[in-house]
């Protein structure tokens, strides 16, 4: 098959008209083709397209293989191999031979990941692509000294592998501030062994600031910096509430932290002791009233509130002079109270007055 012929199966092949005709018609039919002809690689693909079955397309199919396996063994460089690479049939032998050349070729994490990124998926090669990926990166690892470097190597590496994993355990190492260890935290698997590295990194860290924390605004601070179920959370909280010095400061812990049982006692007991003294120093109803809608938000018991509102609305049911105060009287008694007695007593003279 002469230059002239091939221009016209190219020509047919480029406008769509049936190829098998145009050779038909041309004589060609039976013709042998002179592989040792093809002398490239690109060539011998334009002949395989041009010639899509028969005895004709295996010879050139096999020079196509010849080729590339020539090409193959006289790469040197992993750049070598990505230049024809795409040239190479799919599915061949010759598909797998080079990938297995551009693997063991790679020098840089560049090279061998862009390799990596190409191999078919559970193939061999992306097994062989790990393998040399991990043989470049671990050397990288521990050459690092920096959180910058650390942090480098392991946006270079495979998520969840045995080398991501080591270059988050150096990155760890280098961190000392709150901020540092929180980033390489985000970057850990849930429940790993390097999750659980960087908690006890973070803990290492907000210690001492909660063990600093003088005033609800310090310890509030320290409380954010801490993670969730950790020892250090819960002594934060334990310290946020010794803290409290007002109902204010409390009801700010509550709305921050939520119920937390553990810690359920401690919370009820220092509403106690913040509330009982307002209560017991209460001169007005309205004081301690006031006072027992906050214990009953906190679903702190307000019975010792009760006792006082009993002790201060007795005077006044005993200074009604007419039925509406003394109505206005028994509405400020609490439920099953002597006050309140008292108060129905006081409501049944005026009623029997009334009649009179």
């Amino acid at each position: 098959m002469d230059a002239s012929n091939v221009n016209v199966l190219r020509m047919a092949y480029e406008t769509k008209i049936g190829v098998s005709e145009i050779i038909s018609a041309l004589g060609l039919a039976k013709l042998e083709i002179d592989v040792q002809s093809i002398t490239t690689i690109v060539e011998a693909i334009e002949y395989a397209k041009f010639l899509c079955n028969g005895e004709n397309h295996k010879l050139v199919l096999a020079k196509w293989g010849e080729l590339a396996r020539l090409y193959i063994n006289n790469a040197t460089t992993a750049k070598e191999i990505e230049e024809f690479f795409y040239q190479i049939r799919g599915g061949s032998v010759e598909k797998r031979l080079a990938f297995r050349k551009w693997i063991s070729l790679c020098k840089t994490i560049e090279e061998i990941e862009n390799v990596y990124n190409k191999t078919p998926l559970n193939s061999k090669e992306e097994e062989l692509a790990l393998a040399k990926w991990g043989e470049l990166v671990r050397p990288i690892i521990e050459a690092a000294t920096t959180i910058d470097q650390a942090r480098e190597v392991v946006e270079h590496t495979i998520d969840e592998s045995e080398e991501q994993n080591l270059a988050l355990v150096r990155w760890i190492s280098f961190c000392t501030t709150i901020d540092e260890i929180k980033e390489v935290f985000s970057k850990t698997g849930n429940d790993s062994e390097e999750e659980e590295l960087a908690l006890a990194k973070l803990g290492e860290l907000v210690r001492p600031i909660i063990e600093a924390a003088t005033t609800v605004e310090e310890v509030k601070k320290a409380f954010d910096q801490t993670a969730k179920d950790t020892e250090e959370r819960e002594l934060v909280i334990v310290k946020w509430v010794s803290l409290c010095a007002t109902i204010e400061d409390l009801e700010v812990f509550i709305r921050s932290v939520g119920r937390v049982a553990k810690v359920n006692e401690l919370v009820l007991a220092k509403w106690d002791e913040l509330l009982r003294p307002i209560i017991e120093e209460a001169t007005t109803v309205e004081e301690v009233e006031n006072a027992s809608q906050q214990a009953r938000r906190a679903g702190v018991s307000v019975d010792f509130a009760l006792v006082r509102l009993d002790e201060l609305v007795r005077p006044i049911i005993e200074a009604a002079t007419t039925l509406e105060e003394a109505l206005e009287s028994y509405s400020q008694t609490p439920k099953n109270s002597k006050s309140r007695r008292m108060a129905i007593r006081k409501l049944a003279t005026f009623f029997q007055a009334a009649e009179e």
